[in-house]
C-alpha cells in the first residue's frame, strides 16, 4: 500500500506500528501496519552477569543501579 495519496493520518502510542489513514476527511478510515512484530529473544546468562558485574558499578542512581542488576 502506498502512503503517498492518503491526505490524513492518525498515529496512537497504544498501537505502535498502526497507522490510520484517510485519503480526504469524509473518506473511510483505513487501518495499516508498518512494522513487523519480532519477539525480543534477551540478553543470554553471560551478558546479564556481565552488564551486572562490570557495568552497574558506574551507575550513580540507586534505582536505576537496582534495575539494571536485576533484570
Amino acid at each position: 500500500m502506498k502512503l503517498g495519496k492518503y491526505y490524513h493520518f492518525i498515529f496512537n502510542q497504544e498501537q505502535p506500528g498502526t497507522i490510520y489513514v484517510q485519503k480526504s476527511i469524509d473518506s473511510e478510515l483505513l487501518m495499516v501496519e508498518v512494522l513487523e512484530r519480532k519477539n525480543p529473544i534477551g540478553l543470554s546468562a553471560e551478558r546479564k552477569k556481565y552488564l551486572s558485574e562490570e557495568v552497574s558499578k558506574y551507575v550513580q542512581n540507586p534505582v536505576k543501579k537496582f534495575f539494571y542488576c536485576n533484570f
